[in-house]
């Protein structure tokens, strides 16, 4: 995340006064000129952004997570360790009452060679994906966060064209793909399917 420490020449204690002058200004513009949805909406945006600054330093330092947790998400293997922290960030942003949280995974657009091309890729995310399951569940936190793995599309069970020319791989199926729900009361046991083509049944 940018921007969380503040400037060099900024002294957190100068930065705490300069947004109370702010906040002191816009409370004088809005008695005079009334309610002001805009300046509402920035004075807020200020104040998330302060708090910001103030808290997720802490929230982000893995430092306090236990040896054992942090080996639960494979920050101990260099394979596992990049996507695992992002996994792990994610449920410590989550039990400190983040709503919504993103992480990214790239590199799967692979059209041939799929074993050799994918193979890396899941060893990197198979085990931090099993962790964002079971470590939230085991702190009770699933009842309440809906995890949710996805990708852009499938792909076709066959080689085809590609950019209008035969080409050996497998092209891009937007009629069904993977999705991964776990938590947030979703009904458990739920498996989608295809036909033996890649369309949905």
């Amino acid at each position: 995340m940018l921007d969380l420490a503040s400037q060099p020449n900024k002294s957190r204690p100068h930065q705490i006064r300069t947004l109370d002058e702010l906040a002191w200004l816009n409370q004088q513009h809005l008695q005079r000129s009334g309610t002001d949805e805009n300046l509402l909406a920035r004075i807020e945006s200020y104040e998330l952004a302060f708090r910001m600054q103030a808290e997720v330093p802490s929230v982000l330092d893995l430092k306090s997570e236990t040896q054992q947790t942090q080996k639960l998400y494979g920050l101990d293997n260099t394979e596992t360790e990049t996507f695992g922290r992002q996994c792990l960030m994610a449920r410590r942003l989550v039990e400190h009452g983040v709503r919504f949280v993103q992480i990214f995974s790239g590199g799967w657009d692979s059209h041939d060679y799929l074993e050799r091309g994918h193979t890396a890729r899941i060893k990197s995310v198979d085990k931090p994906i099993a962790a964002l399951i079971r470590d939230p569940k085991q702190r009770d936190l699933l009842k309440d966060t809906l995890v949710i793995w996805t990708d852009e599309f499938g792909r076709t069970p066959d080689n085809n064209k590609r950019g209008g020319v035969y080409s050996l791989g497998r092209g891009h199926n937007n009629k069904a793909m993977t999705v991964l729900l776990a938590g947030g009361g979703v009904k458990p046991g739920i498996v989608g399917a295809t036909d033996e083509l890649g369309a949905p049944l």
